[in-house]
């Protein structure tokens, strides 16, 4: 009897084949020790086998490079014969190791293995090992450096020929040679067939009577004694099931779907010992270690001779992942964002030019249909995008050698789809318009929202006052950032507010500007109680205007019924849901037509960014489930699209609860909509009793602190009852509807122009430069 070790590799998806494995093995009272490799802390078990986790292993000076490169490069299919490998590697002394795979059932002694193995590597062929060792010949000259192997040789590319479900090693060389060859990505896939090329590893030449495995069964009659299996009156050492599904227990692989000759009808011995060992196994799943678009990635490096990190290391994942490749490119793009390309056929078509003229398109493909497509990780694949554009943006600032000249530095989120996005695009529009100089800065990169609005390309120069579109929250850090630009010039936060206090936490952003631009005079009002004496001065943008040009046709596929009447409400959850109150936009809605008619009216709601925030998400899915006429469009809509849909609306309804400005109120009276509006906050600056529909409301308070809003700011309950009175008064009286409609297009078209707009943007910054000019800027 030979005393060895019996090492078996175990993860989520395997800890119940593993248990039976180990408990196999050491029932034989053979294996004097018995190791569990841990690869993702998932086992658990009643066995006296001592559990080694993988962060173990890498403090193991000899195995801690080793394991590292195969974790960072490794599929998940390669990984557990690998870290079984290297867990032999890190016993002690030189007795021999047997690896055996999850859902190998142990039914007979190890030892003719263990003696084949002698001082080196037994394996067991699955075909002619004599052929195997003549092809892989050619590849095995190279076995004095891995690494000139280069990218994986055609040769180990092809199915493997002998089996890895157990492997017995002799001594302490062999178990060198074995973790070195099953370790590297390179070698990998056929580690075991190159060892026996190499004439490290020999094949043991009865392998039926060794392994009862799928290639090995066909006309072998197998017989069974007290859980013992038997061919020719010797014993069996064991039965590879580490492909059996107990849901298909007629087959020894449950992923076999043809060659029946595989399947268990004519071994009713094997299927009896399966169906006692593995009767409470699970399906067999794969677990994900690295993240394959970082595992490409991965590979390059080593290929680039680029030193690997440490991915066993949680902490070191995303930094890693958003880590500047090719490393000094002005125009390079984040590992992670790379190893995405790598692997998209689509994306190489499209962007070429990486690192290059494509890297930005790339980060904002990433930020957009990458993002909706689910195929990467989302965290990693924003993180890597966002890191992208802010290297490629630091990059590209112009130099601020010289003097500044008469301009704005206008600072934005301007490829960005959110509303502070859109407000920094029409400010720009308004101070071309009027004539100003202005340069601009996109600071999109900052942010998570959806950035695929075009960006207008502006000169390269600096001017002597800066204009900051982002709120007073964000305006520290995006100052810092923007230092360069910004430093000795007159700076103006154009801050955005939707509750009538400003929260004294936010107001260290005023140590940021010289003045506050506030869209309107529910803004400036709670600014100017809050600034220390920085001036606040109301500035309104331009609101949207109507494009020209025909109208496209409602698009089918929302299931909007065109020929019935239908309310829009549109809103990103970033803006928070409790503030923009859809639910009581339902409420109202049900209360203004309590039963669903086939002819009746119809509430779609518009929303972006759910994933982020899928609470909020889910309660709104669940209140529009209720009613067929209550219709969630969820979807990521192109601007062309979301023009299509306030086009075509019968009204546009906003019940907000707290509101700055209310730019969808804005876009649907430019469209000639009639909207219907709580007469509260920002909308209250461009509407009236004549141009809107315009709902009481109560006061109230916030009464849990959401997001930046903190709990106790005041805010307004609209009239639900009002609001479905206004409802149904629209449905029965559509022409009056639409003569509001037509009021609102025209102020909007008249006051709030581009040009109107830009035209007192510049005649304040006039001012300031006059009083810059004197000493003075009250």
């Amino acid at each position: 009897m030979v005393a060895c070790t019996a090492i078996v590799a175990s993860h989520h998806g395997t800890r119940d084949r593993a248990l039976a494995t180990i408990v196999g093995a050491m029932s034989l009272g053979e294996a004097t020790r018995a190791v569990i490799v841990d690869l993702d802390g998932t086992f658990r078990g009643p066995v006296r086998a001592e559990i080694r986790t993988l962060a173990q292993l890498a403090e193991h000076s000899e195995v801690g490079p080793l394991l590292r490169r195969a974790y960072a490069t490794l599929p998940p299919h390669e990984l557990p014969l690998a870290a079984a490998a290297l867990a032999a590697l890190a016993e002690p002394g030189d007795a021999p190791t047997v690896l055996l795979g999850a859902g190998v059932v142990v039914t007979g002694s190890l030892n003719p293995l263990v003696e084949a193995a002698g001082d080196g590597i037994a394996v067991i062929p699955r075909a002619d090992a004599s052929q195997v060792a003549a092809e892989m010949a050619p590849t095995a000259k190279l076995r004095a450096d891995a690494r000139r192997l280069g990218p994986v040789p055609p040769a180990l590319r092809s199915p493997a020929a002998l089996t890895e479900s157990v492997v017995a090693i002799g001594s302490l060389e062999s178990r060198r040679a074995l973790a070195a060859y099953a370790s590297s990505w390179r070698t990998r896939p056929r580690v075991l067939d190159l060892l026996l090329g190499l004439g490290l590893a020999t094949a043991y030449s009865d392998p039926e009577r060794l392994l009862a495995a799928r290639r090995h069964l066909g006309d072998v009659a197998l017989t069974q004694d007290g859980g013992r299996l038997w061919i020719d009156g010797r014993p069996v050492v064991a039965v590879d099931a580490t492909a059996y599904d107990p849901q298909r227990p007629w087959l020894l692989d449950g992923g076999i779907t043809r060659l029946p000759s595989w399947g268990l009808a004519g071994h009713p011995a094997v299927g009896d010992v399966l169906r006692t060992t593995a009767a409470e196994w699970g399906r067999l799943t794969e677990a994900e270690f690295v993240d394959r678009h970082l595992r490409v990635e991965a590979r390059r490096a080593d290929v680039m001779g680029e030193e690997l990190p440490d991915l066993l290391a949680e902490q070191n994942v995303s930094a890693w992942a958003c880590e500047m490749v090719p490393g000094g490119h002005r125009q390079g793009v984040a590992r992670y964002l790379a190893g995405v390309r790598a692997l998209r056929p689509d994306l190489l078509r499209a962007f070429p030019e990486v690192p290059g003229a494509d890297s930005e398109r790339l980060a904002l493909w990433a930020l957009g249909p990458g993002l909706r497509d689910g195929a990467a990780d989302a965290s990693l694949l924003r993180a890597a995008a966002e890191e992208t554009r802010a290297r490629l943006w630091a990059g590209s600032l112009p130099s601020v050698s010289g003097g500044r000249t008469q301009g704005v530095n206008l600072v934005g989120y301007l490829a960005g789809g959110l509303g502070l996005g859109e407000s920094a695009r029409l400010t720009d529009s308004a101070l071309v318009a009027a004539g100003e100089p202005t340069t601009v800065f996109d600071v999109s990169h900052r942010i998570s929202s959806s950035q695929d609005a075009d960006v207008r390309l502006s000169p390269d120069a600096i001017h002597d006052i800066s204009l900051l579109c982002v709120n007073g929250l964000d305006t520290p850090r995006v100052v810092a950032g923007i230092s360069e630009v910004v430093r000795d010039s007159y700076r103006i936060g154009m801050w955005y507010w939707e509750f009538a206090e400003f929260p004294p936490a936010q107001a260290a952003a005023f140590a940021e500007v010289d003045e506050v631009w506030a869209p309107t005079d529910f803004i400036r009002d709670a600014l100017a109680s809050a600034s220390p004496g920085v001036p606040v001065v109301t500035m309104m943008p331009p609101l949207p205007q109507r494009p020209g040009g025909a109208v496209p046709p409602l698009p089918g596929r929302f299931g909007i019924d065109p020929k019935r009447p239908w309310f829009l409400f549109s809103f990103d959850y970033f803006s928070r849901m409790v503030r923009k109150n859809p639910l009581g936009l339902i409420d109202a809605f049900v209360r203004a037509f309590p039963e669903v008619r086939p002819r009746g009216p119809q509430l779609v709601i518009k929303t972006m960014n759910g994933d982020s925030h899928p609470v909020d998400a889910e309660q709104l899915r669940v209140a529009c489930a209720a009613r067929p006429d209550l219709i969630l469009i969820e979807e990521y809509l192109p601007h062309a699209e979301r023009h299509v849909l306030v086009a075509h609306c019968t009204a546009y309804v906003s019940l907000h609860r707290a509101e700055g400005l209310g730019l969808t109120v804005a876009e649907a009276m430019a469209w000639g909509r009639p909207v219907v509006t709580t007469a509260y906050g920002g909308p209250m600056q461009f509407t009236t009793p004549r141009n809107s529909y315009q709902v009481g409301w109560t006061p109230d308070v916030l009464s849990e602190t959401v997001g930046p809003y903190v709990a106790g700011l005041p805010w307004a309950s609209p009239d639900l009852d009002e609001a479905a009175r206004i409802l149904r008064e629209i449905v029965a009286h559509p022409w009056r509807a639409r003569r509001v409609g037509r009021r609102a297009a025209r102020d909007i078209g008249t006051r709030h122009t581009h040009l109107v707009a830009g035209e007192a943007m510049r005649s304040r910054l006039q001012q300031i430069r006059a009083a810059r000019a004197a000493g003075s800027t009250d």
